[in-house]
């Protein structure tokens, strides 16, 4: 059977005008999983990353930690995430009494997301606010995971996403519901990896939100899930 890993990018720059680029923890955290990657003579046959700076910043950075990438990439923007920032809006004007402070402790952030998220599943968010609907998103997520079945010779997969598509993707595998992608995004770590096996007939989860890296590395201190 082929294996999948899914890897979600590197810690980003949370609270920053661009968040979409990866802060020097998530540099970090990329570059140790390289690492590992390398240390364990883990061999990827095919590479596929998602189209968002932080994809692509996650990518090198694990290529700098296993001395070179093992193959060229590809890109796939069906691995991208979903727009969180706008989620959040049009759910905070729907409920502006959840407005958060702008010192809030990110817990309340991490409600907002989770409430705008399950909005969002139920159909409860304006469509003319986002760019993108539940459905689409799901849509897109199962048509990227569908291209990699398609094409089960024994290979090895390495996938860096983002929590979002990652438990979207887990969410077919798993057969699970709305209430479970979400749960499985809130916890998922930077820089964990989630195996899967497959072959033309589906998919298996093996383990999910893994971090080798860092646990084995006694390196507590540099998980984070923002």
């Amino acid at each position: 059977m082929s294996e999948l890993y899914l890897v979600r990018h590197g810690q980003a720059s949370f609270g920053a005008a661009n968040y979409d680029q990866l802060s020097p923890l998530g540099f970090e955290q990329s570059r140790l999983l390289g690492q590992y990657f390398r240390e364990r003579e883990i061999i990827f046959d095919r590479v596929i990353c998602g189209g968002m700076q932080r994809h692509q910043q996650t990518l090198a950075a694990i290529g700098e930690g296993m001395g070179a990438l093992p193959c060229e990439s590809e890109q796939d923007l069906g691995w991208n995430e979903f727009q969180f920032q706008q989620l959040a809006a049009a759910y905070l004007a729907l409920n502006p009494h959840m407005q958060p402070a702008p010192d809030a402790p990110k817990r309340v952030f991490f409600e907002i997301l989770k409430q705008s998220l399950l909005a969002w599943s139920q159909g409860e968010l304006p469509a003319q606010a986002l760019d993108e609907s539940w459905a689409a998103f799901e849509a897109r997520v199962s048509a990227s995971l569908n291209h990699i079945q398609a094409q089960p010779d024994k290979a090895k997969v390495l996938i860096i996403s983002s929590g979002g598509a990652i438990s979207m993707a887990l969410r077919h595998i798993l057969r699970a519901d709305a209430e479970t992608m979400i749960a499985l995004n809130l916890q998922t770590a930077n820089t964990s990896v989630s195996r899967c096996h497959f072959n033309s007939q589906g998919f298996s989860l093996h383990s999910f939100n893994h971090l080798p890296h860092l646990h084995e590395r006694d390196k507590n201190q540099h998980i984070s899930f923002f």
